[in-house]
């Protein structure tokens, strides 16, 4: 939960049910929190606004846009801001907008998404809200050689750089150049995924030195009644602290914190928060018991990283901190104790410049060093992460930097939660996202797959230098000493393809693990009110998708967005040796990959292309069965409604699309 720098969430890792939370531009100060009584530590669930003003102790107004519950009027008008999916259409390169009539309604409206289909008509109709009508929508057609509606315009006729990603022959702008991975000869030996360039790495040592520790007590705050240092680390509290906050509690809680955040500097190298390098202990202030940080009693709950007068610090109520406490006989404190940790983590990247626009990462990169070190520390292969990194997993069309998932009407979240967050005409918030996919922002897959490509420092250098746009993979692309926009590009094309057969090194198992325990989940509106009753999807990581002679279309529901992907898995004929489809793909940024497992567990990738034949030389394969992965390589934020559509003709050594219910990857 990040709450200071106006990122914020339920804390869905701990305490509390799945809710969604904020966004903001900016990263300097201000103490944007929980809405409602904490989710995070031994709260009910908590609803957290986007963008709303600070209240005291870190809880904000909302200043969210309005809409009607049940019944009720569309908060977008007829004839008003789109609200539909776009997908690219076949047979030329314009991307073609729909606009939902009546937008998106909460129980009782109706709600019209229509998608853009191949050769550029329309479908009729799009996802029904519950008691409501399907409005019918028909597409325009497409402009030949047409400008791209993500990623600029293709130029007929261009070139593709040496082993990259050209879109339909042109020259892609989207974010950059041209992507990764060109195409070799028909079925010719594995493609190897080539060494990024240069090395991004950060080790905190390298721009501050050895760090002194810190002599300094704060005095941000009034109403101090007592407080405890040791080493890095001070706990402050007031006159009004809960009973239950003794010297038993915060003296092994102290303790915790220094060991924990000592390996975090000692040996990851990540640098001490803004108040320690500045000689100040590094603070936990108790949140109700009368300190000027907040006016809550001492009987509230919630935990949050907030800030006063020093920089970032930890306000954490007293059943977290109690927590600590060895007499303590709360059925979560293991969980509460691991949770102020990641509080405290929060006050490090508080204190980096990078990230400001990446409120996913907020979450995600904080969950990846504690889980790191935790792996690290154990020394063997970890066999399972947080449970929220199972969206990334089970529905890899949702794009690395979209906070909340998959949206109702088949959008994305962007970064910092755009498109996420309504409530109606009472102030309630309206649940948009769907179950497990909502928490989207917490998974930790992409920086593990950061770790394993780039090296684990990577992590680090992008806190460190992503302040261009905030965002991660539009500053991996643009910063200066980054790894550029090819690269970039290839690197989400690497992740996707990896992630077929969960090749993440040590992390593999744990990846895995994530498909295994969510498979064939039915996924749908967390609670309600909700914005559309959409029908339930059975969770799987393979698309839905229909052939027709030889030519497979994919279900434009589950279509990428930018930096998604598909996995299509396809059976091989008898005595196949090369396996052939060919890529027929939609505007710019979008590649094909064949990849599959052998009978002994080595993992095999054909080379990635932007078009045409696809190709890999197959022997000894694993259930007879490949996996053609088509990723979206745009890595600049494109609005989170359009889709990247594509078909597939089924060539030589493929027989049959397989079974997407059937767990290929194992």
């Amino acid at each position: 939960m990040r709450s200071g720098n106006r990122f914020c969430a339920a804390h869905i890792l701990f305490v509390g049910t799945t809710v969604i939370a904020c966004s903001g531009t900016d990263g300097n100060s201000g103490s944007t929190g929980l809405g409602a009584s904490s989710s995070i530590f031994g709260g009910s669930s908590s609803i957290a606004p986007v963008g709303g003003a600070a209240a005291t102790g870190g809880r904000p107004t909302s200043s969210a846009t309005t809409v009607a519950s049940a019944g009720g009027n569309s908060n977008v008008p007829v004839g008003g801001t789109s609200n539909g999916i776009t997908i690219v259409a076949q047979g030329g390169n314009t991307s073609v907008t729909t606009s939902a009539a009546g937008s998106g309604t909460a129980k009782g409206g109706s709600t019209a998404v229509a998608t853009t289909l191949t050769g550029g008509t329309a479908t009729a109709g799009g996802t029904t809200a519950k008691g409501g009508t399907t409005a019918a929508s028909t597409g325009g057609t497409t402009a030949k050689g047409g400008s791209t509606g993500v990623g600029g315009t293709t130029a007929k006729g261009g070139t593709t750089a040496a082993g990259g990603i050209s879109s339909n022959g042109g020259t892609s702008t989207t974010g950059g150049t041209t992507a990764a991975g060109g195409s070799v000869g028909l079925c010719g030996a594995d493609y190897a995924w080539p060494t990024y360039s240069p090395n991004i790495a950060y080790d905190y040592q390298d721009e501050y030195g050895v760090l002194a520790k810190p002599t300094k007590d704060s005095s941000d705050v009034t109403g101090i009644a007592g407080r405890y240092s040791k080493d890095w680390w001070t706990f402050v509290y007031g006159a009004n602290k809960n009973s239950l906050v003794t010297s038993a509690a915060w003296i092994p809680m102290v303790d915790r914190f220094n060991t924990d955040f000592g390996y975090i500097t000692d040996t990851m190298r990540w640098p001490r928060d803004s108040r320690a390098r500045a000689g100040y202990y590094s603070a936990i202030y108790l949140y109700g018991s009368g300190l000027s940080s907040d006016t809550a009693s001492n009987t509230e709950l919630g935990g949050w990283q907030s800030s006063a007068g020093n920089g970032p610090m930890v306000l954490a109520s007293y059943y977290p901190v109690y927590s600590f406490d060895p007499a303590c006989t709360y059925n979560d404190k293991v969980t509460q104790q691991g949770a102020m940790i990641h509080e405290g983590i929060h006050c490090i990247l508080a204190s980096m410049p990078g990230c400001k626009k990446a409120c996913w990462f907020q979450e995600g990169g904080n969950t990846w060093l504690q889980a790191t070190m935790t792996a690290k520390r154990g020394g063997t292969a970890p066999t399972s992460m947080g449970f929220l990194s199972a969206g990334a997993a089970i529905a890899p069309f949702i794009p690395i930097e979209s906070y909340s998932g998959w949206l109702q009407d088949g959008s994305f979240g962007g970064p910092c939660a755009e498109r996420v967050n309504m409530n109606d005409s009472s102030g309630k918030q309206i649940c948009t996202w769907r179950n497990l996919l909502g928490g989207n922002q917490y998974g930790e897959t992409f920086p593990h797959a950061m770790e394993v490509i780039l090296g684990e420092k990577s992590i680090a250098w992008i806190w460190r230098n992503a302040s261009k746009s905030g965002r991660v993979l539009q500053d991996l692309a643009e910063v200066t000493g980054g790894i550029g926009a090819t690269q970039t590009m290839r690197l989400i094309q690497e992740y996707r393809a990896r992630q077929a057969f969960g090749d993440f090194g040590i992390w593999k198992t744990a990846y895995k693990k994530l498909l295994n325990d969510n498979w064939n989940t039915s996924i749908g509106p967390e609670w309600s009110p909700y914005w559309i009753n959409v029908a339930p999807w059975k969770a799987t990581s393979y698309v839905v998708s229909t052939v027709s002679g030889s030519t497979l279309t994919p279900d434009p529901l589950t279509l990428p967005g930018w930096s998604g992907a598909n996995q299509i898995p396809l059976t091989l004929s008898a005595g196949a040796s090369c396996a052939t489809v060919t890529f027929n793909p939609t505007g710019a940024n979008i590649s094909c990959q064949i990849v599959y497992q052998d009978t002994a567990g080595n993992i095999h990738y054909g080379a990635p292309v932007t078009s045409g034949a696809c190709t890999a030389s197959v022997s000894n394969v694993k259930n007879n069965v490949v996996i053609a992965v088509i990723s979206n390589s745009t890595y600049i934020y494109d609005g989170g409604t359009t889709k990247y559509g594509y078909t597939l003709t089924l060539g030589t050594g493929i027989s049959a699309k397989a079974d997407i219910y059937t767990q290929w990857y194992k």
